[in-house]
């Protein structure tokens, strides 16, 4: 989109994968039609959560994230969680097509888990559930 203002400078492009490899989100300002910023998003990761990564992984779930961020910014978040698998930058509606086409291809003995989703409103888990598959 940046190529409608002239492209991105370097320096700015260097900023903003330097960013993304700390998990974080880089968009880009433009002023007068030249790019002439980098704007920063993150979501914090609440301190509980690799714990509560580790501790469903020691009972023998493996973690798969999938986010509509960047492949770099997923990945960074991934690594700091321990996630077993990361793919980014998948829409929502890919999400599903995403879940079938993973690396781990399910066997006879998984089995897919439907969190209920007024117990998990009880809960102060560090994240949000989907559709599991274990």
């Amino acid at each position: 989109m940046m190529e409608r203002f002239g492209g991105l400078p370097a320096s700015l492009q260097e900023k903003a994968e330097a960013l993304r490899t700390q998990g974080k989100t880089a968009m880009f300002a433009a002023i007068d039609g030249r790019a002439a910023a980098v704007i920063v998003v993150a979501d914090p990761i609440k301190e509980t959560a690799p714990e509560a990564v580790k501790a469903l992984q020691a009972q023998g779930v493996r973690i798969v994230m999938l986010s509509g961020d960047s492949r770099k910014t997923a990945e960074a978040v991934g690594r700091r969680l321990g996630i077993d698998e990361v793919i980014g930058e998948v829409l929502p509606e890919q999400k599903v097509e995403k879940i079938k086409t993973s690396s781990r291809k399910a066997t006879s003995t998984d089995k897919t888990i439907y969190p209920p989703q007024a117990a998990l409103r009880r809960t102060n888990w560090p994240f949000s559930l989907s559709p599991v598959l274990v």
